[in-house]
C-alpha cells in the first residue's frame, strides 16, 4: 500500500509504533524474529544459570556489536557475563534489570560509549558498585537504578555531565550528594521511597531539570534554590513532612503545571499566600482541561495537589 492510496496528505498526521524484537540489526526482518529472539534469551539465561563458565551464544553476541544494545533482563544472572565487557565501545544500551547482580566491576568502564544503563531490581549496593568505572561513561544520559540497595550516592556522580535521566527510586538513601548541582543538563530526576531528609541547595544548579520525584521520603522543606529551576513542569512530593514550599517556587517556576503535595502539611491556604499562585493554578487548570478533550482522566478542581484544610 502506498501513502497516496491510502489518502495521506500533506499535513496528515502519522503515529509509528515498534514492536519489540522488531529490529534485528543482521538482515531483512522475519515473522518469526520474536519467538527465535526469545527462545534464545531463554537458553542464554538457562545455560548462564546452570554454569556460570558457560559462554553467551556467538550468534548473541555478534547481535550485541551490531546493533549496540545488550538486553539481559530477566536472565537470573549473578554475575555480568564476560561477553559483555567483549563488545566495548559498540555498546550503547545495557539493561541487567530483574537480575541478581551483587557487583558492578570496574570493567564496566570498557563500554565507553554506554549512553543508557539500566539496572534496575538487583541487589545493589553503593559499596560493591566500581563507581569510578562508571562515572567514567561520559556519553551516558540514562542511570537507572531503582529498587536496589543503595544507601548513599558517591560526589563522583557529579562526573556523569551528560546526564539526561537519574532514577533512584525504591533504595535506602538518606541524602543526594551536593555535587549533583554539576549535573547541569540532567532533565529528570526520581528519587521516590527513600529516606531522604534532606536536598542540597546546590539542586538549583540543574537548570536543566523539567521533572522531580521526591515522593515518600523524610522530607522536612525544600531549599530555596528550587525557584531556579524555571524550565521545571512537575513537582512530586507526596508523604513527606513538608509544611510550605520555598516562597519563590510559582513565581519563578513559570511552566510548573504539576504538583502533588499528598499526605504533607501544606494547605490550601498556605498555597494561596505565595505570589504566582493564581499563574500556577491557570496553567494547572488549562493542563486538566487539555487532558480532558482528549479523554484523559482529570479533575476540574485542585486534586493533585494540597490537602484540603483549613
Amino acid at each position: 500500500m502506498t501513502m497516496r492510496s491510502s489518502e495521506i496528505i500533506n499535513g496528515s498526521k502519522i503515529m509509528l509504533m515498534a514492536t519489540q524484537g522488531l529490529h534485528q540489526g543482521d538482515g531483512p526482518i522475519k515473522q518469526e524474529a520474536p519467538a527465535i529472539e526469545k527462545n534464545l534469551r531463554r537458553r542464554t539465561s538457562e545455560l548462564l544459570k546452570a554454569n556460570k563458565e558457560v559462554s553467551v551464544p556467538k550468534s548473541q553476541l555478534e547481535r550485541w556489536k551490531a546493533t549496540g544494545v545488550i538486553a539481559l533482563s530477566e536472565c537470573n544472572l549473578k554475575a555480568i557475563p564476560e561477553e559483555v565487557w567483549m563488545c566495548g565501545p559498540s555498546a550503547r544500551l545495557l539493561d541487567l534489570s530483574h537480575n541478581s547482580l551483587l557487583q558492578l566491576p570496574d570493567k564496566i568502564a570498557c563500554l565507553s560509549s554506554m549512553q543508557k544503563l539500566l539496572l534496575n531490581a538487583n541487589d545493589l549496593s553503593d559499596k560493591l558498585i566500581s563507581w569510578e568505572g562508571l562515572t567514567s561513561l561520559k556519553s551516558l544520559t540514562i542511570l537507572s537504578l531503582n529498587q536496589n540497595c543503595l544507601a548513599v550516592l558517591p560526589s563522583a556522580i557529579g562526573a556523569l555531565t551528560s546526564l539526561r535521566q537519574l532514577l533512584v527510586e525504591n533504595n535506602k538513601l538518606t541524602c543526594l550528594p551536593t555535587e549533583i548541582g554539576l549535573l547541569t543538563n540532567l532533565q529528570i530526576l526520581k528519587a521516590a521511597n527513600n529516606r531522604i531528609n534532606d536536598i542540597p541547595a546546590s539542586i538549583g544548579e540543574c537548570i536543566s531539570l523539567v521533572e522531580v520525584d521526591l515522593s515518600s521520603n523524610l522530607l522536612v522543606e525544600l531549599p530555596e534554590t528550587f525557584g531556579n529551576l524555571k524550565d521545571l513542569k512537575a513537582l512530586y512530593t507526596s508523604n513527606n513532612g513538608l509544611r510550605s514550599l520555598p516562597s519563590t517556587l510559582f513565581k519563578m517556576c513559570s511552566q510548573l503545571s504539576i504538583l502533588d503535595l499528598h499526605g504533607t502539611e501544606v494547605t490550601m491556604d498556605v498555597l494561596r499566600q505565595f505570589e504566582g499562585w493564581d499563574d500556577f493554578d491557570n496553567r494547572r487548570r488549562l493542563k486538566h482541561q487539555k487532558q480532558l478533550d482528549f479523554r484523559v482522566a482529570g479533575s476540574a478542581e485542585f486534586d493533585e495537589g494540597a490537602d484540603k484544610r483549613y
